[in-house]
């Protein structure tokens, strides 16, 4: 039969392979040579890998989570120096919508440790970040770097701590309410400008813990702690914060006469609780 001598061939094939590969190996520096070409093949595979698409795919599978839904015009992810991400638009759960103009992130070039441990440790700057909502709306630029645990149930980071700072920007608010000693008052707020926002955030058990905000300006100067627990939905996250007003910011001059008597230790102190959908803001905690 035409296969009776096919286990023969292939012994045979198999040891002219094994012969062939032993004088290779016999040769000069064979062995170095070997070892190169495996680590040539393997920084090739590395720099052609498709980050920007796993990249892509991993923003858009917090659509239905913490997003309502992420659109990202352009991601270009490279090994050697800056990574940047295009025009992106963002609305979250609670119709409110962010706006990104350009972004250029330096992203860990471990591949381990980012796509498996989920670790992204970054510097980054962002131009033209706008947020928009029913109560306000900002555009500002900001750079700073993170050192975080991605979360996959959520856009937000597992653990770990981001820290910024905004350069330049503005903000508008529609108004502002709080319950007074006499009742609710009302200020009606133009466009903030600011000077610089210095922030550290430290996530941890769902939670955001505002290390420092430091905000200074003409306009507004004033700091910030607390901490706001993350919600499954984004805008029922509750918020504890305490919120540091100096007396002086320009924002407070046609309200002076308001101002002055809740003045306490050269500062207009606000207690903002409740939820982000709903905030809560008091004179005091238990107010």
């Amino acid at each position: 039969m035409k296969f009776n001598g096919l286990p023969v061939k292939i012994k045979h094939f198999f040891s002219t392979v094994v012969k062939k590969f032993r004088g290779i190996f016999n040769l000069p520096h064979a062995g170095k040579y070997f070892i190169l070409s495996i680590i040539l093949t393997i920084i090739f595979i590395i720099i052609t890998f498709p980050f920007d698409k796993i990249i892509s795919k991993q923003l858009h599978q917090y659509e239905g989570k913490g997003l309502r839904t992420i659109s990202v015009q352009d991601i270009k992810f490279t090994i050697f120096g800056e990574s940047s991400i295009g025009r992106t638009f963002i609305v979250l759960n609670n119709n409110d919508e962010v706006h990104l103009q350009n972004g250029v992130i330096a992203l860990n070039k471990n591949p381990y440790r980012l796509l498996y441990k989920k670790n992204i440790l970054s510097d980054f700057e962002l131009n033209g970040l706008k947020y928009s909502s029913a109560s306000f709306n900002s555009n500002i630029n900001l750079n700073g770097n993170a050192d975080v645990i991605l979360n996959p149930a959520s856009p937000l980071p597992l653990s770990g701590i981001i820290k910024i700072l905004v350069s330049s920007g503005a903000v508008n608010f529609n108004e502002l309410t709080f319950q007074g000693p006499l009742g609710p008052m009302t200020l009606k707020v133009e466009t903030i400008n600011i000077g610089a926002i210095n922030c550290h955030l430290e996530f941890i058990n769902d939670a955001v813990n505002i290390k420092r905000f430091d905000l200074t300006g003409d306009d507004l100067s004033g700091s910030v702690t607390g901490s706001i627990r993350i919600a499954p939905f984004l805008p029922s996250s509750a918020i504890n914060l305490t919120i540091n007003i100096d007396p002086d910011s320009a924002v407070l001059n046609n309200y002076r006469d308001l101002v002055i008597p809740l003045v306490k230790n050269n500062s207009l102190t606000l207690f903002l609780s409740g939820t982000l959908r709903k905030p809560d803001v008091r004179l005091s905690p238990g107010e």
